[in-house]
């Protein structure tokens, strides 16, 4: 069985929370990323897809009040948010 088969057969079982454990640990390789998310069940797929959306999301957030907060004047504060 090749590499790509193993990793394939290996993400059959996994959820969005297995994937999201393993990646930070992974090399960050596109092709043994793809292989994993390819076995993956669909289900578990879209599940991983709402995460990583919601967590964009959340960063792009961050990022706009961060850049709020370091517009404000001296003495002003992040009212709404």
């Amino acid at each position: 069985m090749k590499h790509k088969e193993i990793r394939m057969k290996k993400a059959e079982n996994w959820s969005a929370n297995d994937f999201l454990e393993w990646y930070p640990q992974s090399s960050g390789d596109m092709h043994i990323t793809e292989d994993y998310l390819w076995g993956m069940k669909d289900k578990e797929l879209k599940r991983l897809k709402i995460i990583a959306e919601d967590i964009l999301y959340d960063l792009a957030r961050n990022e706009k009040r961060r850049t709020a907060t370091e517009q404000l004047f001296e003495g002003e504060t992040l009212s709404i948010w």
